[in-house]
């Protein structure tokens, strides 16, 4: 009896473990962690297990070799919890998929895969963005609940929805994780060697990053920013299905085509992590918000005159509150510098009246603190080092919560962390720029991520345009259907994404969406190209509490003709009114999911910190003072 007890406990260890396909044992403390290495099967690969967190297999770590079935197994006597496995992919290793060929010879670039040492079965590209999204949100523990949490954030950022941890996609064959893998591990090759190589050039000329970037923050932020540059690809690619948008084939050709571009947008910041050190936690995100905090970048658009056009001018948003007396200061300026190259500090023109959607389904006007104004019955909560922003605390739930990680910058040269911060859009040089300025003390620097707590829909009413045609000019649903079915309309930056409804079933209120790529041309002219379909999506009608509304998946050619938008979101069309403006339309909103996060890092190009940091590289620059506010609002009634 004895016997067959240890059998069947055997058995049922081996099932909780995939049926033999690897997992994690413990005995005595030792924790034995086995599995798979899998694009195709890769053999050859070291695997480790991390033990200092700099994403890479040091000597002093455990380690092995995949087999040919790139199988592997290691032993650690100690904790693994928020640990992971790292699996390094050589030009020496192969990959199944290219038929007994070493990655040099199949012309594939050398990469690193990783998967949470307490989820071993599966070491994939899949695996490896579970990992990152748990490394970038220190909230997220080794459990369970952590790992589908990590999971749900990186299915909302990409829209991937295949299993990601454990799934072993060549023993039970899916085709639809087979394609994301085998792009993505291109991706991170191709994404790899064009960041060190970029890399490289700046230690030519910067000797103290050689040393920086060696640390094990240092090359932590490398392996960070690889996955990080792979994973906005990867949301450009895949379909409202969860698949990818074109063949494997030709999604990794536009996938190296893109490379440098998104390469560009990361070195800056591993210069800048590198050089001010690894983040610290913030004990208590209402002292920021006592401190005051400033985020300021590069914009276009048009002064409050509506007229006066701006291209690549810094925009300073300000906000400092009191949570005892529920007051902010708060403003939003741009840095204009006209013809005669003189600055002045303005206001900048905005296109309409926003809206949030209610938990009953009403829409509550939201209006932007920084003209002047804050909602009636709004809030702002604070946990640790987060704070939650609520439009309205009795009838919305969707909020934005945004949580702090800081870096002191005091004293260190601005030039190091702000790449060519003497120099315009245009390259010009700004005439009274201190080159050699540092930061003053209490120069702080914040890294943040913006999440939203619940689906949350948003629409606007603009001030001039009267929304999308419509049949008749009805302001409904339906004739916006039928007008859409018959006639193509633009959105996107420049109108660089054209759509036209190509069916819909009145009965189940479903359809199709297709899109059309005006990238090529700008809203004075797209309108006379012909339009050629590149891709459709899904779209259903459906009331939303009182409100009737067309719910789009968003297409992959949106999000590549508008990077960064359209991430974790779908697109509504519905009519809204304005009593104030005395107009309505059919517009377009967004329904940003759950789980959805975005990160903004301080970064050179983004400024985040607190007013001496601004103050500081604006004094480098021989520019004025920004103008911080003095006369506050009630945030709440």
């Amino acid at each position: 009896m004895r016997l067959k007890l240890l059998t069947l406990i055997a058995a049922a260890t081996l099932a909780a473990c995939g049926g033999g396909g690897g997992g994690l044992t413990v005995v005595n403390g030792v924790s034995t962690m086995s599995g798979t290495v899998i694009d195709g099967y890769i053999e050859n690969a070291k695997v480790c297990l991390d033990l200092n967190g700099n994403l890479l297999c040091d000597a002093n770590e455990p380690s092995t070799t995949t087999d040919k079935d790139g199988k592997y197994s290691i032993s650690y006597d100690g904790d693994i919890a928020g640990k992971h496995i790292i699996a390094v992919v050589t030009a020496e290793s192969k990959d199944a998929d290219d038929n007994g060929k070493t990655l040099a010879e199949a012309g594939k670039e050398a990469f690193n895969l990783a998967a949470p040492a307490a989820k071993p079965e599966a070491v994939t590209p899949l695996t490896t963005l579970v990992t990152h999204a748990m490394l970038a949100d220190t909230s997220i523990k080794s459990d369970e609940a952590g790992f589908k949490k990590a999971e749900d954030i990186v299915k909302a950022s990409t829209g991937i929805q295949v299993a990601l941890l454990s799934n072993n996609f060549v023993a039970k064959p899916d085709t639809a994780a087979q394609d994301l893998a085998k792009v993505i591990t291109v991706a991170l090759g191709d994404v790899s060697k064009e960041i060190k190589a970029s890399l490289d050039e700046k230690k030519k000329t910067d000797v103290t990053l050689t040393t920086e970037s060696g640390s094990a923050n240092g090359q932590k932020t490398v392996e960070q920013k690889i996955v990080k540059a792979v994973s906005s690809q990867i949301a450009t690619v895949v379909a409202s299905d969860g698949t990818l948008a074109k063949t494997v084939t030709e999604t990794i050709a536009e996938n190296k085509s893109s490379t440098a571009n998104v390469v560009s947008g990361q070195i800056n910041n591993i210069v800048v992590a590198t050089k001010t050190g690894a983040s610290t936690a913030v004990s208590d995100a209402k002292s920021i918000l006592a401190k005051g905090l400033v985020v300021a970048g590069s914009e276009n658009g048009l002064l409050k005159d509506g007229k006066t056009s701006f291209k690549d001018n810094l925009q300073v948003e300000y906000l400092k509150g009191d949570a005892a007396t529920k007051t902010l200061f708060n403003s939003k300026k741009i840095l204009y510098i006209n013809a005669s190259n003189t600055p002045s500090w303005e206001e900048r023109y905005e296109w309409g009246r926003q809206y949030v959607l209610s938990k009953t389904g009403e829409w509550i006007y939201d209006p932007d603190a920084s003209s002047g104004k804050a909602t009636a019955n709004g809030d702002i909560t604070f946990d640790q080092n987060c704070m939650t922003f609520k439009t309205d605390v009795d009838k919305v739930d969707a909020d934005d919560m945004i949580c702090f990680t800081q870096k002191d910058v005091s004293g260190k040269k601005i030039k190091e962390l702000i790449d060519d911060f003497c120099k315009d859009a245009d390259l010009k040089v700004f005439p009274n720029c201190n080159k050699d300025a540092v930061f003053a003390e209490g120069s702080i620097a914040y890294d943040i991520t913006i999440s939203v707590t619940n689906d949350r829909y948003r629409n606007e009413v603009n001030y001039t345009w009267d929304g999308y045609a419509t049949t008749d000019n009805k302001k409904t649903i339906d004739a916006f259907i039928d007008y859409s079915t018959k006639n193509e309309s633009w959105m996107g930056h420049d109108c660089n994404t054209r759509f036209k409804i190509k069916s819909y079933d009145a009965t189940t209120k479903k359809g199709f969406m297709s899109w059309g790529d005006d990238s090529k041309f700008s809203c004075l002219d797209a309108y006379k190209q012909a339009f050629k379909s590149v891709e459709e999506t899904s779209f259903e009608v459906k009331t939303v509490g009182a409100v009737e509304m067309l719910i789009l998946d968003v297409s992959s050619v949106f999000k590549k003709n508008n990077f960064g938008d359209g991430l974790g979101q779908k697109f509504i069309f519905n009519y809204m009114y304005d009593a104030t403006l005395k107009k309505g339309g059919i517009y377009k909103g967004e329904m940003t999911l759950k789980n959805t996060k975005r990160q903004i890092e301080f970064n050179g190009d983004t400024k985040l910190g607190t007013k001496e940091l601004l103050n500081s590289y604006l004094k480098a620059l021989g520019m004025s003072d920004y103008p911080f506010p003095t006369t506050p609002v009630t945030f709440v009634k």
